[in-house]
C-alpha cells in the first residue's frame, strides 16, 4: 500500500513536470513534420497533452481522496459493479481495495502529505540535476530544459516496458 502511494506520488509529478515542460516549453521539439504533403504542427498536439497530464493528475488525487473519505460508498459500488465475477476473484479485487485504502492512509495527516511531497520533489530533482550535470560535461552550452525533457523520457520508457501491456510501473 505504501508502494503505491509513492508511484502515485511519482506519476503525479511526473505528470505535472511533462504538463509543465510541454506546455511552456513545446519549442524544444521539433514541432512540425510532413507526412503525405501534408505538413502537421505537434506544438498543439504537446499542449493538449499537457492539459490532459493535468487533468488526469486532478482526477487521480481526487479519486483518491474520495475512496479514502467515503470508502464506504465507493466499496459498495465497486461490489455492485462486480457481481457477475466469480467469488474467489471478487474476493481478491475486494482485498485489494481495502489494501489500497490502507496506503491511502497518509491522507489523513496533513504533515505526512507534505513530508510525502517534499521528498519526492527532492528525489526528481536530484535526479534531474545528475542528467543536467552529465550532459553539461559534454555540452557545456546546455541549459535546465534539456535534461528535464530527457528524463521525462527516459522515466516513461523504463515505466512503461516492463509491464504487461506497456502500463508501466506506476
Amino acid at each position: 500500500s505504501t508502494i503505491f502511494m509513492e508511484r502515485l506520488l511519482d506519476m503525479v509529478f511526473c505528470l505535472c513536470l511533462m504538463g509543465f515542460v510541454f506546455f511552456y516549453k513545446g519549442d524544444l521539439f521539433v514541432l512540425q513534420f510532413d507526412f503525405k504533403g501534408n505538413i502537421y504542427n505537434l506544438n498543439i498536439l504537446l499542449k493538449s497533452f499537457s492539459i490532459f497530464s493535468i487533468a488526469l493528475v486532478i482526477v487521480l488525487v481526487a479519486f483518491s481522496v474520495l475512496l479514502y473519505f467515503k470508502f464506504e460508498i465507493l466499496y459498495g459500488l465497486l461490489n455492485k459493479i462486480i457481481f457477475f465475477l466469480p467469488a474467489k476473484a471478487k474476493d481478491k479485487i475486494l482485498k485489494f481495495t481495502i489494501s489500497f485504502k490502507d496506503g491511502l492512509s497518509i491522507l489523513h495527516d496533513i504533515k505526512k502529505i507534505f513530508y510525502a511531497l517534499f521528498l519526492t520533489v527532492i528525489i526528481w530533482s536530484v535526479y534531474i540535476l545528475i542528467y543536467y550535470f552529465i550532459l553539461k560535461m559534454y555540452i557545456p552550452q546546455i541549459g535546465i530544459w534539456e535534461p528535464i525533457v530527457l528524463f521525462i523520457v527516459a522515466t516513461a520508457v523504463v515505466a512503461a516496458l516492463p509491464t504487461p501491456g506497456y502500463l508501466g510501473g506506476f
